[in-house]
């Protein structure tokens, strides 16, 4: 998926959809991330997750691919404006993260919001290929994504959203997956437990902090909203 037809608006359509709530979703474990010092992030789009580490993480280094051109303009020119203590510890690649080779080893984080909705089952796999040799023993998956809830009263709604979300993003942007896949059972695979979430719109967007090395899954769940 390249966004390149929407970068400049992309910000403001996501306003008008969910108000500042993936924003916030995005900023939710940030002072969780301490340890940070080798980051793998993954489309972040315009950067504001980026700006916002950055200068909170000044001493980490972090590689950002992105298969949009104007997105990354868009994060340099964020950054710049930011004014972060190091930014030469700021890498841009523009490519798609299945076929790009990544540019750092043993990353002890890689971060993931609203972009694993973008694969299928297959594309979730190849993803794991792609990163799996890169990290580090002792890494963390941050991911923030949309889940179908269908215990909610809600549930019609999110369910016209997401049909509503992937119709725009294919006719926009190329995308080709159409509906969401379990990104769970890949990082398992590579040998995550999650740790800690937090959800918002009854359940509908999620935060999630994912550890390698735990041997079970003790999950600490906040709602908000």
């Amino acid at each position: 998926m390249n966004c390149d037809s929407i970068a400049r608006l992309y910000r403001w359509i996501e306003y008008a959809a969910f108000g500042l709530v993936l924003e916030r979703i995005r900023f939710h474990w940030l002072k969780e991330l301490t340890g940070a010092r080798r980051v793998l992030l993954l489309g972040d789009g315009d950067g504001r997750f980026l700006s916002r580490f950055a200068s909170l993480y000044p001493s980490a280094n972090v590689h950002y691919i992105d298969s949009s051109a104007r997105m990354l303009d868009l994060a340099r020119k964020r950054i710049r404006m930011s004014q972060p203590a190091n930014p030469d510890r700021l890498t841009f690649v523009r490519g798609d993260v299945l076929t790009t080779a990544l540019p750092g080893q043993d990353y002890d984080l890689v971060v993931s919001h609203f972009f694993l909705d973008c694969f299928d089952e297959l594309g979730l796999s190849q993803l794991a290929a792609q990163i799996g040799p890169h990290l580090a023993p002792n890494v963390i998956w941050l991911v923030s994504d949309f889940r179908q809830c269908q215990d909610s009263l809600m549930a019609p709604v999110f369910r016209f959203c997401l049909r509503s979300m992937y119709l725009f993003f294919r006719c926009t942007c190329g995308l080709e997956t159409r509906r969401l896949a379990d990104y769970s059972l890949v990082l398992r695979r590579l040998g995550f437990a999650r740790s800690k979430q937090t959800t918002k719109l009854g359940g509908f967007v999620f935060t999630e902090i994912w550890r390698r090395g735990n041997e079970r899954e003790g999950l600490i769940m906040r709602r908000a909203g």
